[in-house]
């Protein structure tokens, strides 16, 4: 045998042989084992907390104030959800990211708005030519002329799934109520590139998508600003 090989065996063997090296052993054992428990113990702490966290969202209401300016803000607060847990507890979430063609692993934040608008409106209507006044004859008696009654307003209303308008026309005024509806739904998400490693491939979030349900809106702009510290 090699004379190296065979010191090194010997000093093994004499290493072992010490209560020192199993106390040591014991040690690095321990802290390996302690370091696991407490990584599971903050794992299960973080779960605990979002739970409860999920808990006073599901159970809170939308809250709503005005601006100084008078605009309307809605506030709520967020549910906190792994992608699993958002295709069990609402499916229909699920469902639309798909449409969108987006794997739900990528989903990173997922909104969504319901809106409704109802204006009342009261428009004049233009002139118009004024009806043929008739004068009376010498012979005929003043309180004979018959007179024209105002005519009765003529009722409206046309609806869809969106949009609902109902109103009257009179004479010279047109009195509606014009309601409109969408849904909105909101995807933040990690482009998809073709690239093995999940972390590359979830190294930058550069997509905002935003749906709308009422086929009557148009999406003028979209913008996207992530806050970073």
């Amino acid at each position: 045998m090699n004379p190296i090989i065979a010191k090194v065996l010997e000093w093994l063997l004499g290493l072992l042989k010490k209560p020192v090296f199993w106390l040591c052993a014991a040690l690095a054992v321990a802290v390996v084992i302690l370091s696991i428990q407490h990584k599971k113990l903050a794992q299960a702490k973080q779960e605990a907390a979002r739970y409860e966290e999920n808990q006073t969202t599901l159970l809170s209401d939308m809250e709503k104030y005005r601006t100084e300016n008078g605009e309307l803000v809605a506030s709520v607060n967020a549910l906190s959800l792994k992608a699993d847990e958002l295709g069990v507890l609402i499916p229909k979430y699920e469902k639309e990211i798909k449409q969108l063609k987006i794997d739900l692993r990528n989903a990173k934040n997922v909104a969504h708005v319901s809106t409704e608008t109802s204006v009342d409106i009261i428009a004049p209507l233009g002139p118009e030519n004024p009806p043929e006044t008739i004068s009376p004859g010498k012979d005929e008696p003043q309180d004979t002329i018959p007179k024209d009654e105002p005519p009765m307003p003529r009722d409206f209303s046309w609806s869809d799934d969106w949009i609902t308008v109902r109103g009257k026309v009179y004479p010279d005024t047109v009195v509606c109520t014009f309601v409109s509806r969408d849904s909105l739904m909101l995807v933040a998400h990690y482009a998809k590139k073709n690239c093995i490693f999940k972390r590359w491939r979830k190294g930058k979030l550069i997509k905002y998508d935003v749906k709308t349900k009422n086929p009557h809106t148009d999406i003028r702009s979209v913008e996207y600003i992530e806050v970073i510290e």
